[in-house]
């Protein structure tokens, strides 16, 4: 009997051992998760500090604004919290008496930057405990724009809705969508100075209106494209059958627009409606001196190599295999069915697109 109880009271203290093990591992568990708690809100709180004066800093920043200048402004999304605040030797200036953006224990900043690729906002958000220590620290960078530029000449692809590429595809250029991004399928991206963006950026890019006024209007050659009327329901539809260095004259249909010749350049087609392009066509030349802007959408059917600047009031599909040299706008979506191949070049024709006023071209 003796044996037998001293054999419970060893089976009880195992017991308690277990319990004290789970207990402690239990408490180490909890305490773990509080500090990961505690680690990710106070990253979150530097984030959105971080946001915040990037806001600011932008309502504030105009043309008149002092730019520090740095060698690259990526560069500083990798500095210490302490070498932001004081320059460190790669600012013009520091921050000195610059005022807190931010209040309690979450403190944020932001200067004016200038770098080769263009004019930044860049802030910094930091979230500090009682005694002034650093818990946590986040950057946010703007790229704004004061309307000198072209959206043509920023993106390579941009879309008020979505991109849609299905198929292997090649990118040599910048891609942007107000919606999402969407490659079914694999795609290298050749520039590595190039991005592509999707809505998960938190960047809305205006989208320039489809207004044919300055060409109508202005000192332009217009020829104005024989209709022929629609039936059954149907739009009016003209057929642009020009070939050769077309000198920057401008041509215009009032209706559907269907693209059928080989081999022109140096012109400007607007369209009331849609235009397609139909079988394997080559649309101008080295450079980029050619726009095709439509208030409807824009098609491509065939084998076809492009030069141009296109400006969809729609959206912008292709079928087949093509390749695009320049850049399409779309106010709808992008969608391209089968493998894709795009470069992003400069040009010189005289496109129209919205100027004046502050644009955000990129936030991250």
């Amino acid at each position: 009997m003796k044996k037998q109880q001293g054999a419970a009271l060893l089976v009880v203290l195992s017991v308690l051992v277990v319990s004290l093990m789970l207990a402690l591992s239990s408490m180490q568990s909890s305490l773990m998760d509080e500090r990961l708690a505690g680690n990710y809100k106070a990253s979150t709180e530097a984030q959105m500090g971080a946001e915040r004066a990037a806001a600011i800093g932008l309502d504030n920043f105009d043309e008149e604004s002092h730019l520090e200048t740095v060698d690259d402004v990526d560069d500083i999304s990798a500095m210490e919290w302490s070498d932001f605040l004081s320059g460190d030797g790669v600012f013009d200036d520091s921050l000195g008496g610059a005022d807190n953006a931010c209040s309690g224990n979450v403190e944020c900043f932001y200067r004016f930057v200038s770098d080769a690729s263009g004019d930044y906002v860049v802030a910094y958000g930091g979230v500090v405990d009682d005694g002034g220590e650093l818990l946590s620290a986040r950057s946010a960078v703007l790229r704004v724009d004061f309307g000198g530029g072209s959206v043509f000449a920023l993106y390579g692809l941009l879309a008020g809705d979505d991109v849609r590429i299905n198929g292997a595809s090649v990118f040599d250029g910048s891609a942007h969508a107000n919606g999402k991004v969407v490659v079914n399928g694999a795609y290298v991206q050749w520039d590595e100075d190039a991005s592509v963006t999707d809505e998960g950026d938190g960047v809305e890019v205006g989208i320039p209106e489809v207004d044919f006024a300055p060409y109508l209007e202005g000192e332009y050659d217009v020829v104005t494209l024989d209709v022929k009327e629609g039936r059954g329901g149907k739009a009016n539809s003209c057929n642009f059958d020009y070939a050769g260095d077309l000198e920057g004259k401008v041509f215009y249909c009032d209706g559907d627009m269907t693209m059928s010749s080989s081999g022109f350049h140096n012109a400007i087609l607007l369209a009331e409606g849609e235009v397609s392009q139909n079988g394997a066509v080559s649309t101008g030349e080295s450079g980029v001196s050619t726009a095709v802007l439509a208030k409807g959408d824009i098609v491509f059917n065939g084998a076809s190599v492009v030069y141009g600047w296109f400006l969809s009031g729609g959206d912008v599909r292709q079928n087949g295999s093509s390749v695009l040299n320049g850049s399409i706008v779309a106010h709808g979506t992008i969608r391209r069915n089968g493998g894709m191949m795009y470069h992003h070049l400069d040009g010189d024709v005289n496109v129209s697109s919205e100027s004046g006023g502050k644009r955000i071209l990129s936030w991250r």
